[in-house]
């Protein structure tokens, strides 16, 4: 083949071999995209919110042997929280743990700021809230993988 039929020649690659190229780039677009798309990390942050604690003791001096005793933690300010997310535990385990203890949690299915959750001891109990102990507010993860604590603190020393 001479040097000037090659240069002079328009023939195109085969229409065949263009369109399995086109095929090609799309596919492999579609699953890089659809990697970074599907593999997007969708999990939901944790709530922004400022609590306050206040313990009133009831008519004793110092924690015991009084059924007016109440722990509050108040929701300050920040973002609502889906009660459904939080628990409340009172040194390390869940009210249910205590049974003396009882939970009085918000209305509805939001904690918004200005609403409290009291812990205070069930009617007919003595109290056996203690010096120290830590109230903790958690918040799980919408899968249930984890947890946070949103908030915590000790019960003043009463005594």
């Amino acid at each position: 083949m001479e040097l000037g039929a090659l240069l002079a020649d328009d023939d195109a690659v085969s229409p065949v071999i263009g369109v399995i190229l086109m095929v090609g780039i799309t596919v492999t677009m579609a699953a890089v995209i659809g990697v970074f798309v599907l593999g997007a990390n969708t999990t939901t942050s944790v709530p922004d919110a400022e609590f306050r604690y206040v313990s009133e003791e009831g008519t004793a001096d110092g924690w015991g042997n009084d059924p007016n005793e109440e722990f509050i933690i108040e929701h300050d300010g920040g973002e609502d929280i889906d009660t459904d997310r939080v628990t409340v535990e009172y040194a390390g385990s869940p009210p249910s743990g205590h049974p003396w203890l009882e939970t009085t949690n918000h209305p509805g299915d939001v904690w918004q700021p200005g609403e409290e959750w009291v812990l205070g001891v069930t009617t007919g109990e003595t109290s056996a809230f203690d010096d120290g102990e830590q109230v903790l507010v958690l918040w799980t993860t919408p899968d249930g993988a984890s947890s946070q604590i949103l908030a915590n603190g000790d019960l003043p020393d009463l005594s």
